[in-house]
């Protein structure tokens, strides 16, 4: 433990002082409240107390805890006051332990006091050395003579506050005490003093109360025998602390002296410094040692003195002469800073302030003292030449505001030679995005590299004329940056330049350096634009002519206005970059085109025809033009098969076009004779469709492959001529049948499709097109009505007597009608069970702690926990739910049940749809759109199936939509998410009204109106082709051909009594088959078309028929 010091507090043992708050100045005197030491509690790490705060004041006071705002301190112990304390325990010899305990709390506060009034009196004498020291020698001996039975009272009041027996006054060792009068006692009071324990502002030879008190002090802190008196080794000691090394504490004289070197040396203590050693003295004598090699222990012993005075040699401040000021003095003034025309060694104020100011102007410590790092940097700015400073008239200061304005810190339109606060702010603004020192000063250095700069490559951010000749001969290239060029260099241009180096295989640094102006001009000569005359200008222009844009009948080499309308308008065809410019690659390109947009020519027509067949149809009626249409055709066929998908017939791909076109019959193609073809393959039994087309498609290659291996042909589902004289040989042998063609179902069909929906997005659909598409006449809409609204979804089994929850963090179980909170922050599992004999009662259990409700109670998560719902007295449930769980009672009949409750997850719509979309529509099918669609129509679903007279919206299972809680493994989709909050808010609607968002998964091929499948016509849901669903679902699945014969002989028909089957009336829509009116030879029986379809052991009523 470090001794004690004791000045203001001296003596303090059963009870200490306590700072009250420090004013926000913290220049006043402390004010302390006394307190018990005993209650006085430790502070350490993690402590929140009112002494906290008092603790971080005084440590700011002393200079140990830096604070922007001490106004802001809180009584809360943290780590980094931890720290300081640690430092401080270290530095006071006290152990590092970063607790405050009473005694070193003490110590802080003293030094505080003693910091705080050290250019003022230390304190108040204590009853004024027996109230008046000052009274004459022979004054005190009257006043003892005629009060000698007082003195001696006074006396044994001393010994008793000594502690010492009254006989130990006779103790031969004590050279002084109390009522002794000796010259020497002084000097006792001035050592003390120097030491931190002042008697008084007037020392006498009287050895008083106030004097005992400061030696025992003394005694106490030095660990010597506390008596009060000054024996020999207390003399000794004494003496030699205050007349050795300056150290804390100490109040001596040449402690200002000390101070005023620290300074000059580079260690400030104060602007006014006195005679005390306090810790900020300290502080810096440590530093001034660590930085000469010392040893950083704060005494000032002779080693520093030395160094100190080492240091001091080479130093000029005021008052100083010495020979190295001339050249101080020429420097500066070669620098701008004039201190006479007739320097001499003498350094005075006029010098002083003109360092003052250079130290300023060039962020140096502002002391006005030339040390010898100031000394060289002075001279290393006057080595590197001229400087540039405000207030100066200079020529060179033109060329600086040349430079600045290129390099984009402009000054002024019409610059001048004067070196202005407006040229200064920009000189500090490229210094500061140049990561140099902000000095607004301009060194020739600093010039040359502004120079370097401005007159260097061009760049980004650069104003300077050749910018507007590189972007024009940029655009010559087909690099446009702007209609109208300017001599900025800007983010335009730096990203045009870097594509033409990226381009050009050239570094890509969007800087205009020689190898790129080279490549460009190398480029220029190998192009044709205005104003060039050159051979293959000729050229150019027959080409022109020969796509059907003439320029002239008797074409020069002149490349002019019309040259550059026809170039123009060619690439504006060819859906090139429209520059009016044509380089060498342009030029073969024109030359390899056998027909494009614009042009006129008989084998168009064929061309056109070719199309048809494949798939790509322009018009029923071709004609020789080559049109919009005709070129959108071409660029599709081009790019189905790989080629340049231009929209230009070039050779290449009129080769491929007819040598496709003219094979025999199959996949992809559309032909007149592939209408017949379907017709037979009916016949022959291999029914396609009931109304054949010319389009030769899936199931066409499929019925053709299928006939091919019944009839032993190779089985390509190619229509080559064997395959066709084989198919035309059995059509002749045939009767007329019912073919009938059925698919399986998974889903009501209605509305939207999941597998259609991902088709669509695979195609390049966006959401709001699927959306539309599949409802009628629909609007999607966004308002904030559908954004950020809670759902209620009956979770599990309904009408449950008990159910257990935990959480992935904590959680909390609140009476929902007053709030009250029943469990705080739980973890682990909590039963709830309900109406146990009827009784209506909660009975909720956590931690072998069971708590009792009438009223409908919540499970509610802190923070990001989700809830799980482990399961309830019917099933295990395991899912995960975010929101809050509601056990509310169940209704039957609209009546609340005292027997058996329900479980209610009120969650956020978006958070609800998480839980949605990933397990109606498959994850990996990665489709950013389809996911959009499944989640502005599960949104609107739910909006438009709240209930607000229920105590729930919807179930989790099909009977409203699959619904997971927080989705799980590959279900929690970050796509899927992304789908959900792009679209928040965003629903379907109809005549401004929500719509009934049914989706199924598939509809076959085919969605259904509403009336077909639940009775009731709904605008929005109709029936219609669902060609970009490629699920297994729209696939043949069932194939059934019957004869009436057969027809009869079926079970159902047959056990009418009614005769023999003899027609068949069908109603069908939507491929599907309504009704089937059975015809018997004595009457005839409706049946629906699931149930005849039933009947005739098709899959489901999802079926085509044809007539043989």
């Amino acid at each position: 433990m470090a001794k004690k010091r004791h000045t203001v507090l001296s003596g303090m043992t059963a009870t200490m002082m306590v700072l009250s708050p420090i004013a926000p100045t913290y220049a006043q005197a402390i004010d302390l409240t006394e307190v018990k030491q005993e209650e006085f509690e430790t502070l350490k790490l993690g402590v929140d107390h009112q002494n906290v705060l008092v603790l971080k004041q005084v440590l700011y006071s002393l200079e140990y805890l830096e604070s922007d705002d001490p106004e802001s301190f809180t009584t809360y112990f943290d780590p980094d006051l931890e720290q300081v304390i640690v430092d401080l325990q270290e530095m006071f010899q006290f152990e590092p332990s970063g607790e405050v305990t009473f005694d070193f709390f003490e110590l802080l506060v003293q030094l505080a006091n003693e910091e705080q009034d050290e250019d003022e009196q230390k304190s108040t004498d204590v009853a004024e050395e027996e109230k008046n020291e000052e009274v004459s020698l022979a004054e005190e001996d009257l006043e003892r003579e005629e009060n000698e039975t007082k003195l001696n009272e006074t006396a044994e009041t001393f010994s008793a506050m000594s502690t010492f027996s009254s006989d130990s006054t006779a103790d031969s060792s004590v050279l002084f005490q109390v009522g002794d009068r000796d010259p020497e006692i002084i000097t006792i009071k001035l050592h003390l003093e120097i030491l931190g324990f002042k008697v008084s502002n007037n020392p006498t030879s009287y050895y008083g109360i106030q004097t005992e008190e400061m030696v025992r002090a003394f005694q106490s802190q030095y660990q010597l025998p506390v008596t009060g008196k000054v024996d020999q080794e207390t003399r000794n000691l004494l003496s030699q602390r205050a007349t050795g090394p300056l150290r804390l504490g100490m109040y001596r004289e040449d402690v200002i002296q000390l101070k005023i070197n620290l300074e000059k040396v580079g260690f400030p203590v104060s602007s006014n410094p006195n005679t005390y050693f306090g810790p900020t003295t300290d502080r810096q004598v440590r530093a001034f040692q660590q930085s000469q090699g010392l040893t950083a222990d704060g005494i000032v012993g002779s080693s520093t003195i030395k160094a100190l005075e080492e240091a001091l040699s080479g130093v000029l401040f005021l008052g100083v002469r010495d020979s190295k000021v001339i050249d101080l003095k020429k420097m500066l003034a070669d620098l701008g800073y004039g201190v006479s025309d007739n320097p001499t060694t003498y350094f005075g104020p006029v010098t002083e302030e003109q360092v003052k100011r250079f130290q300023n102007d060039f962020g140096r410590p502002v002391t006005g003292v030339v040390d010898r790092a100031t000394f060289e940097f002075i001279q290393k700015m006057v080595e590197e030449g001229f400087v540039l400073r405000p207030g100066m008239n200079h020529p060179e200061v033109l060329k600086l505001k040349e430079y600045l304005a290129i390099l984009g810190y402009r000054v002024s339109n019409t610059p001048n030679d004067f070196f202005g606060s407006v040229t200064e702010a920009k000189v500090r603004e490229y210094q500061y995005d140049n990561g140099l020192q902000q000095t607004g000063i301009v060194t020739k250095q600093l010039l040359t590299e502004l120079e370097k700069q401005a007159t260097g490559p061009l760049k980004m951010g650069m104003y300077r004329e050749d910018a507007i000749t590189l972007k024009e001969q940029l655009a010559v290239l087909g690099y446009v940056i702007s209609n109208n060029p300017t001599n900025y260099y800007g983010p335009s241009t730096e990203a045009t330049v870097k594509q033409f180096q990226k381009d050009h295989g050239l570094q890509v640094n969007g800087i205009a350096d020689s190898l790129t102006l080279k490549k460009i001009q190398e480029l220029l000569n190998q192009t044709l634009y205005f104003g060039v005359r050159n051979e293959k200008v000729v050229e150019l222009k027959l080409e022109l002519e020969r796509l059907g844009l003439s320029v002239s009948s008797s074409p020069t080499t002149y490349f002019g206005s019309v040259t550059e309308e026809m170039v123009r308008e060619f690439q504006r065809r060819a859906n090139l970059p429209v520059t009016g410019v044509v380089n060498d690659e342009q030029l073969k390109f024109m030359k390899d085109i056998v027909y494009m947009e614009g042009m006129r020519a008989s084998g168009i027509i064929t061309l056109k025809e070719h199309l048809a067949i494949l798939g790509f149809r322009v018009s029923d009626n071709p004609t020789t033009l080559y049109g919009a249409v005709t070129t959108e055709q071409v660029r599709q066929f081009q790019q189905k098969y790989g080629l340049s998908s231009t929209g230009i017939a070039d050779q290449k791909t009129v080769d491929q076009l007819r040598a496709l076109a003219t094979r025999p019959l199959q996949l992809g193609m559309y032909h007149p004779d592939v209408v017949q073809l379907k017709k037979d393959l009916a016949k022959a039994g291999y029914f396609v469709s009931n109304n054949p087309n010319d389009y030769f498609g899936p199931t066409t290659t499929t019925k053709l492959k299928e006939f091919q291996t019944d009839h032993n042909l190779p089985a390509t589902g190619i229509a080559d001529r064997q395959t066709l004289n084989k198919l035309k040989e059995v059509v002749q042998a045939i009767g007329v049948q019912y073919v009938f063609q059925g698919k399986r179902q998974f889903g009501h069909g209605v509305g939207m499709t999941q597998w259609g929906a991902y088709g669509m997005s695979q195609q390049g659909f966006t959401y709001r097109q699927i959306l539309t598409y599949y409802y009628t006449n629909v609007t999607v809409s966004s308002s904030s009505s559908y954004r950020n609204t809670n759902v209620r979804v009956m979770i599990g089994d309904e009408q449950i007597n008990s159910a257990t929850f935990s959480s992935t963090g904590t959680y909390s179980v609140q009476n929902i009608s007053t709030g009250q909170f029943l469990f705080t922050n739980v973890t682990g599992n909590t039963t709830v069970t309900y109406g146990s004999g009827g009784d209506g009662t909660f009975r909720i259990t956590n931690g072998g702690t069971t708590r009792t409700t009438q009223s409908e109670v919540r499970i509610v998560p802190n923070n990001s926990a989700t809830i799980r719902y482990v399961g309830n007295n019917k099933n295990q449930v395991g899912q995960h739910y975010r929101g809050a769980l509601h056990l509310t009672k169940s209704r039957i009949n609209n009546l609340q049940s005292n027997f058996v409750m329900d479980v209610i997850n009120h969650v956020d719509i978006d958070t609800y749809l998480e839980g949605v979309v990933p397990y109606e529509m498959i994850p990996s099918w990665a489709q950013l759109n389809a996911f959009k669609a499944q989640a502005v129509a599960a949104r609107t679903y739910a909006f438009r199936n709240r209930v607000p007279t229920r105590h729930f919206d919807m179930y989790d299972d099909t009977r409203s939509q699959v619904y997971h809680g927080v989705p799980q493994g590959d279900r929690n989709n970050a796509l899927v998410n992304q789908a959900i909050h792009e679209t928040s808010g965003e629903v379907i609607l109809h005549n401004n009204s929500l719509i009934d968002a049914v989706y199924s998964a598939s509809a076959s091929g085919h969605t259904v109106d509403a009336r077909d499948v639940w009775g009731n016509d709904i605008a929005y849901l109709k029936g219609k082709r669902d060609p970009y669903d490629n699920s297994q679902y729209t696939q043949v699945s069932w194939t059934g051909t019957f004869t009436l014969d057969d027809l009869s002989n079926i079970s159902e028909f047959k056990n009418r009594g009614l005769g023999k089957v003899v027609d068949l009336k069908i109603e069908a829509r939507s491929e599907r088959i309504i009704s089937a009116q059975v015809i018997f030879e004595r009457g005839s029986v409706t049946y629906s078309g699931s149930a005849f379809a039933s009947h005739i052991g098709a899959p489901s009523r999802i079926m085509t028929y044809t007539i043989k």
